[in-house]
């Protein structure tokens, strides 16, 4: 989705020749920044959601607006909507960056939510007026970093998660919004509302119950600790850890087929982030499903995300082998 809204992106601007912001959210790639800085046109960030890129497409006369949606328009409609089913289908394997001597088993859990203070507006000559609401969330990024984040630290689960560091859970800031609009317009005031964005990735040892208690525990500390301050949790969304059976026949036939191929064997990992396999495993109940495909984990979403030809090849081989013992 990245790679291809750049694409589409740089068509516009340098095929059609069309001038105008290129609208995305706050999780997609900073190339499309790049081509602002090339083609001289603004590259405005939203919140994650349609909903906050189509107003913000009309407010700055864009050419183009999009997100990566994590599967939720592609695979996840199939799933609901009955073309993908475990009556219609036995196996499946989505292409994924791990490399051609890697199969991929199942993906951590992610909570993503807002915490939103509320403060109170005053002039900014006169602060004491007033109560910042960045200020109090700068508060809970302190509480956050100081109490969460160790003990985060100390978890470590026994699914095979790549890389090592992975193997932990963890929690990252994706955004803070607060104060003035822009950096074009000045707002001489006290915040009064300051939203910051989490993503709260979960090992299969951790329930998302416990996830959501750990954080609203930390959240209430502050609140108490800190007179004056208020938050509250919004939820953004939520995704359960998911792992293919021991045993599978599909990764059986994945490992056969990397061996002779490859000549080696096969190492079997799980991914850091989410991908499609939550969509067919909890939606469409196929259990034997993997991630499979050419391309270094650790270039994902990155500007020069790269692929060998060599190992795209050696990929295609692997899984058209898997496919015909399978089929049999």
């Amino acid at each position: 989705t990245l790679e291809g809204f750049s694409l589409l992106a740089h068509h516009l601007l340098e095929r059609r020749r069309q001038q105008g912001a290129v609208v995305s959210t706050i999780t997609m790639s900073s190339m499309v920044d790049r081509l602002g800085e090339v083609y001289g046109v603004d590259t405005p960030r939203t919140a994650v959601g349609f909903k906050y890129v189509g107003p913000k497409m009309l407010e700055s006369d864009a050419i183009i607006g999009g997100e990566e949606s994590g599967g939720y328009a592609g695979v996840a409609h199939l799933c609901k909507t009955g073309y993908l089913t475990a009556q219609r289908t036995d196996y499946v394997i989505i292409p994924e960056p791990f490399g051609p001597k890697r199969i991929c088993i199942g993906h951590r859990g992610v909570y993503w939510f807002d915490v939103i203070a509320e403060g109170r507006v005053a002039h900014g000559s006169m602060p004491h007026l007033g109560r910042s609401a960045i200020s109090d969330i700068g508060m809970l990024l302190y509480a956050i970093r100081s109490r969460l984040e160790p003990e985060l630290a100390s978890r470590v689960s026994v699914m095979p998660v790549v890389p090592e560091e992975a193997r932990r859970p963890s929690i990252n800031v994706n955004a803070v919004w607060g104060g003035q609009v822009s950096e074009n317009q000045q707002s001489p005031c006290v915040a009064d509302r300051c939203v910051v964005t989490f993503d709260r990735r979960f090992i299969p040892e951790e329930s998302l119950d416990e996830v959501r208690r750990e954080v609203a525990e930390v959240v209430a500390a502050v609140e108490q600790e800190e007179e004056g301050s208020s938050f509250r949790i919004e939820d953004r969304m939520s995704v359960l850890p998911t792992r293919a059976p021991e045993g599978s026949p599909l990764t059986s036939a994945l490992s056969t087929a990397i061996r002779r191929v490859r000549g080696c064997e096969a190492e079997l990992v799980a991914s850091p982030g989410t991908y499609d396999q939550k969509h067919v495993s909890h939606i469409a109940g196929v259990d034997h499903c993997v991630a499979y495909g050419p391309g270094p984990l650790k270039e994902a979403h990155q500007p020069d995300e790269s692929c060998a030809v060599d190992d795209l090849v050696t990929s295609a081989q692997v899984m058209a082998l898997a496919v015909l013992e399978l089929v049999g």
